[in-house]
């Protein structure tokens, strides 16, 4: 595989990684304000979504900033590997996970968010 084509695995890990914490610490924050403050349902499920996506974008965005080239493949990926283990969680914690709208907004937000940081970082240098 040429040098321009090469996939920077290890970044992807580490970027997935940073994600996940970010997501954690926004979901924590998000549950603080919840316990004290009166927030429907349907408006914390798109506080999820939301916290989900710019997760991936900020990672996305930042390994992109330490490639040169293939930030749309290394944001679909690093946002892939993301939706993959936050699938695997939820799997795990819950007694049923089915494949419906909430599967498919997660997964396209995860996508598109990680495609679109990784195409902005490689393309906005510093």
């Amino acid at each position: 595989m040429s040098e321009d084509r090469k996939i920077n695995l290890k970044g992807i890990v580490k970027g997935v990684l940073i994600s996940l914490v970010i997501t954690m610490v926004f979901v924590i924050i998000t549950a603080l304000i919840c316990y004290f403050a009166d927030v429907p349902d349907g408006i914390i499920s798109i506080i999820l979504y939301i916290i989900s996506a710019v997760s991936v974008f900020a990672s996305s965005l930042f390994l992109a900033k330490s490639i040169s080239n293939n930030g749309l493949l290394h944001g679909l990926i690093l946002g892939a590997g993301y939706f993959i283990v936050i699938f695997i969680f939820s799997a795990a914690f819950k007694q049923q996970v089915g494949i419906n709208m909430k599967f498919f907004i997660s997964m396209s937000a995860a996508l598109a968010s990680g495609m679109l940081g990784g195409i902005l970082g490689v393309n906005t240098k510093e």
